[in-house]
């Protein structure tokens, strides 16, 4: 009987636990840093999801490019490549191939001029569909210079190269 009563006593504490617990993070969510549950997020990605490269490229007033399906959904910074920081989420506007990580820091780019094309053997690994969402992993970056992102005909680019991500839902959970 005794041990039944202590029991009862520990299942009544659960709801107060859960009550405290929820407090904490509640006054945490006002007092950090967003940041910090961004970097958490894009760890937790890192673990779960699938970790590739993805071209990502920008034109003016924060649209894509001709090559870049992906679109920054922060809204409070300049949308270039060089700004992307971990845990920026990124959503697709199309089908977006996801690259082998094994090919960054590859050299990709061998000229300075319009003489030799960009080159990556690239290796899909998968394809992000279009409003599936992405998230920077990693601070490195694979730029394109300017020069070169003016030799492809058409291209509107004036930020691009291919960043770390991991696979991620769109929303909070």
């Amino acid at each position: 009987m005794d041990k039944v009563k202590r029991l009862i006593a520990a299942l009544g504490m659960i709801p107060a636990v859960v009550v405290f617990v929820g407090a904490i993070y509640g006054i945490l969510s006002f007092t950090l840093p967003t940041s910090w549950f961004c970097k958490i997020e894009a760890v937790k990605a890192q673990k779960l999801g699938l970790n590739a490269m993805a071209y990502y490229g920008v034109a003016t007033n924060r649209s894509r490019s001709d090559q870049g399906q992906l679109f920054l959904l922060r809204e409070d910074v300049d949308a270039s490549i060089e700004h992307l920081q971990v845990g920026d989420k990124l959503r697709a506007a199309s089908e977006v191939n996801l690259v082998s990580i094994s090919n960054f820091g590859v050299d990709l780019y061998h000229g300075k001029d319009c003489t030799n094309k960009p080159t990556l053997e690239k290796r899909t690994i998968s394809i992000l569909q279009k409003d599936e969402c992405v998230i920077v992993v990693s601070d490195e970056k694979m730029i394109i210079s300017k020069e070169i992102l003016d030799c492809t005909p058409g291209n509107k680019a004036i930020s691009g190269g291919y960043i770390k991500v991991a696979t991620t839902p769109c929303g909070l959970f």
